[in-house]
């Protein structure tokens, strides 16, 4: 076992001891062309009803700008 593979697995022991998990995922390459071309086909697709919903719900739950989150508080 090389030097470097030895301080990556220390690395995870150490981790693993704080009670952390490795966990590893695959996500969307946003740099690539066929990636960008389905996510802009999809945002055409959007209704543009769900978007303003969905808006309004963000800013209604958002605390860094919702007087009445500063109020409740």
């Amino acid at each position: 076992m090389s030097a470097a593979s030895q301080r990556v697995e220390r690395y995870r022991e150490r981790q693993r001891a704080a009670g952390r998990r490795e966990v590893r995922m695959f996500i969307l390459d946003a740099r690539s062309p066929v990636v960008r071309q389905r996510i802009a086909e999809q945002v055409r697709r959007f209704p543009r009803e769900a978007e303003e919903e969905a808006l309004a719900w963000i800013e209604a739950v958002n605390i860094l700008d919702n007087e009445d989150a500063d109020a409740a508080r």
